[in-house]
């Protein structure tokens, strides 16, 4: 946004999200509080970004805490938040080892997503408050840390289950790489 007016109107917009329904259940389930939730809003300059994205410090799903994840598409992170790109998909060992998963947007290398794994793991260590989820983007060769939040959807406790693996059906698998860019 542009101008004191339209600064003013966006906070009022942010400010006005924590009234929705599905914000005050979350609220209430996480903190037990009632009421409407505290909320800062950050007035920072834009990021030109070449890529951006988002990265756990440990894995959302399992809870595992010894690989970073990184998401990140080409451009503004917009497209990543909002669904309409599919993103490049890498995780970061704590020895250093990385692996890619999805290649879709090409936006990063295995060297960018070391620096940001780094930093999301910097940003848990300073923080002290356990596994985080961050926004960042890369501008000009630099990453910048755009946000930071604890994973709220990490698991309590992890059981694995075995699960049979049947071999596939016969015919091929096709993929459709502009919305799924693995196999289901």
């Amino acid at each position: 946004v542009h101008g004191a007016e339209a600064i003013i109107e966006a906070v009022e917009q942010c400010w006005a999200s924590a009234l929705t329904p599905h914000v005050r259940d979350y609220h209430r389930r996480k903190h037990g509080g009632e009421g409407v939730p505290a909320m800062a809003v950050i007035i920072q300059e834009l990021v030109a970004a070449d890529a951006a994205g988002v990265a756990f410090t440990a894995d959302p799903v399992s809870g595992h805490t010894s690989t970073a994840h990184v998401r990140a598409v080409c451009g503004l992170g917009e497209r990543l938040v909002s669904g309409s790109a599919s993103p490049d998909e890498w995780r970061v060992e704590k020895n250093g080892d990385v692996v890619c998963d999805a290649l879709v947007e090409k936006a990063l290398d295995a060297e960018d997503v070391t620096r940001v794994a780094e930093l999301a793991r910097r940003v848990e260590a300073h923080l002290g408050a356990g596994p985080q989820d961050i926004e960042w983007a890369l501008a000009g060769g630099d990453v910048f840390l755009l946000q930071a939040r604890p994973i709220t959807s990490m698991p309590e406790h992890v059981v694995p289950i075995p699960v049979p693996v049947e071999a596939p059906p016969n015919g091929y698998w096709e993929r459709e790489s502009s919305h799924f860019p693995k196999p289901l």
